[in-house]
């Protein structure tokens, strides 16, 4: 999925419509497996992918499956629980657990979303609760969110880390009094990120990505995408994004190695934020300990928020066998098969 930073919306936004999720069938082994072979699946290689993330032509975004406004619904996308931010919010949790005072996890936050893309969702149902809960709210559209008038900005901060206005489940559960705990996370952190997020967005040269998510949650399956890398060659195993959404199916979808390449790239650039006067604060035989952690924290965090998200729903593994080509620095992917296996309910 490409990222703009356009303010235009592609479809009529109904602010007065009702959100009552209905639950869907589960997906059958046959629905999954068409949802499998009809997905749109983009290959990179690590480097390509996490240039063109920086930059802001692709992006980590949620593993949600719902339609983002102004974007195709089918378009494969990289997904991870929360997006770019949740990513950034585990590994910012481990540093700060490891170097303490030493890592000013707010200065670097600001400073990364100077020179990275970073990705965050909210959907109608977080716009329609303020249009209906806040006065001076009662005619924030979409569009406005992206760019508000300078005399919303302080009510709408304010507003924002309210987990009854945050429209990312994951991000909403983290913050939730009943959920909250279970997620081994700073509260105050995440909403010093939402705040951080949104007066960058705001800002003229942020490379922020907010989407806004449409429509009720008709998600039937949870899928975990895997690329294998067969033959020879020694180009490294590529990232895949994967559809969300396919011939009327919804489904979570999460990238494990996305992922993992996404939080060694951001411990990659705290370890330059905090070392870059030259005063070594960081050992460099930190960096397996903090990313181990890391891992098992994102796998905890992934469990609570598809326990919430997607209760008694089908699990399953796609798995992407792929084949390279390497010439110098031009590296070429063929995809050869894809399978899919059941690995229970969560």
């Amino acid at each position: 999925m490409t990222e703009t930073k356009s303010n235009e919306v592609h479809k009529i936004y109904h602010p007065e419509q009702t959100h009552a999720d209905t639950r869907v069938p589960d997906m059958t082994d046959a629905e999954v497996k068409k949802f499998m072979n009809n997905s749109k699946v983009d290959l990179y290689s690590p480097e390509t992918y996490l240039e063109n993330r920086a930059k802001g032509e692709l992006s980590c975004s949620c593993v949600d499956g719902r339609e983002e406004i102004g974007d195709t619904h089918d378009e494969p996308r990289v997904g991870a629980p929360g997006g770019g931010i949740g990513e950034l919010l585990i590994v910012a949790t481990e540093t700060k657990k490891q170097l303490g005072s030493a890592f000013d996890e707010e200065v670097f936050f600001s400073n990364y979303l100077d020179e990275h893309s970073c990705y965050m969702h909210t959907d109608d149902h977080a716009i329609s609760n303020l249009n209906k809960n806040v006065p001076e709210l009662k005619d924030l559209t979409p569009d406005m969110l992206q760019n508000p008038p300078e005399e919303l900005k302080d009510i709408l901060l304010e507003k924002l880390t309210d987990p009854e206005f945050i429209g990312c489940g994951h991000l909403k559960l983290i913050l939730k009094k009943k959920t909250g705990d279970l997620y081994k996370m700073n509260q105050d952190l995440v909403q010093t990120y939402i705040r951080i997020f949104y007066q960058k967005l705001w800002s003229e040269k942020s490379r922020a990505h907010l989407a806004v998510l449409t429509g009720s949650h008709k998600e039937s399956a949870v899928i975990q995408v895997n690329v294998k890398k067969i033959g020879e060659s020694n180009a490294p195993v590529p990232i895949a994004s994967f559809s969300h959404h396919v011939d009327g199916k919804d489904a979570f979808v999460y990238n494990m190695a996305a992922a993992k390449l996404i939080r060694t790239e951001i411990w990659d650039t705290i370890y330059e934020f905090i070392n870059k006067k030259g005063n070594n604060i960081i050992p460099d035989n930190s960096r397996p300990e903090i990313l181990g952690n890391c891992e098992k924290l994102a796998e905890t965090q992934l469990l609570v928020t598809l326990k919430e998200l997607a209760a008694n729903r089908p699990m399953y593994e796609i798995d992407i066998e792929v084949d390279s080509e390497q010439k110098g620095d031009n590296i070429a992917y063929k995809e050869i098969r894809r399978s899919a296996k059941s690995i229970g309910k969560i």
